[in-house]
């Protein structure tokens, strides 16, 4: 096995509150994370020449999610005054939604983009909409806490954590595939994860099959799949916090990697023959650039 080279992005002081949010566009990595103020979400972007900037900041107070769009990225969020909105990484707003809130949106990547977001509370609807088209209902529940979505064949994947139970829910044009699965799932690209001690639980909608995957410790958290590149946490009481990047091979993880700040959560995308890691570390956002695991 090859060791991962690191390099350290030198940012000047970004300070930043919770998740970074990452999508890949063309050759460059955008890098989106709220402001402590809410008054603004800070956006970096890394290109495959080596080379970053820092942008002018979004007019939103938070960021829920960043997605791939034709003409670039389009992040999601809580605009300034709590109202969940759709922007292009420009400052255009092409979406604000009015209704009562129940889960923030989340762009997926495609175009045209869309947005998936949940309004209202006994009942919640889940919503689907893109830039010039009217919403359309996916799914009615009694209360709606959170939302995952991703790009699916011809369609979307959206996993919806409810009152009393996770659904997952694949749309594609003319069909529709729901399921009921374990509370705590994950989606990533093409498969729902789920942490199973002594392993990972991988499920995949296309086959309808589950594997399992050997992974040590007993509190793992935060997975994450993009680009067969698996990400995860383990926070067990006889050890210091640890965040981890693998890929993700057919029957086991190939080169399981400590990220470069090993106590915080971390998002990865790849980079032509590297990955970005974004990390929120005391306050601040910290970038690393990594070769692949090898």
């Amino acid at each position: 096995m090859t060791p991962v080279a690191w390099r350290y992005v030198p940012l000047t002081a970004v300070p930043v509150t919770g998740r970074p949010h990452l999508t890949r566009v063309g050759d460059s990595v955008h890098v989106f994370a709220a402001r402590p103020d809410r008054a603004g979400v800070e956006h970096v972007v890394v290109s495959d020449d080596d080379s970053w900037e820092i942008r002018p900041p979004l007019p939103l107070a938070s960021v829920s999610g960043a997605a791939a769009g034709p003409d670039g990225p389009v992040v999601a969020g809580a605009r300034l005054g709590d109202l969940a909105a759709v922007v292009l990484a420009d400052t255009e707003i092409v979406l604000a939604v009015h209704h009562e809130v129940a889960a923030w949106p989340v762009p997926v990547d495609g175009d045209p983009v869309r947005a998936v977001l949940a309004t209202g509370h006994a009942p919640t609807t889940v919503r689907v909409a893109t830039p010039d088209t009217e919403h359309h209902v996916l799914l009615v529940a009694d209360e709606v806490h959170s939302l995952q979505a991703t790009a699916a064949p011809d369609g979307l994947d959206l996993l919806c954590q409810t009152s009393a139970h996770t659904r997952f829910l694949r749309v594609t044009p003319g069909t529709r595939m729901e399921r009921t699965l374990p509370s705590g799932s994950f989606l990533g690209s093409g498969a729902v994860l789920a942490a199973r001690p002594p392993g990972l639980e991988i499920w995949s909608p296309d086959t309808d099959t589950r594997r399992q995957i050997p992974l040590r410790g007993l509190h793992i958290g935060r997975l994450g799949l993009v680009d067969d590149l698996l990400t995860w946490t383990v926070d067990d009481t006889d050890e210091p916090p640890a965040a981890w990047v693998a890929r993700l091979g057919p029957t086991d993880l190939e080169h399981p990697t400590r990220l470069p700040d090993p106590g915080h959560t971390a998002v990865v995308r790849r980079l032509g023959g590297r990955m970005v890691v974004a990390q929120q570390v005391s306050g601040r956002l910290e970038i690393w650039l990594g070769t692949l695991p090898k």
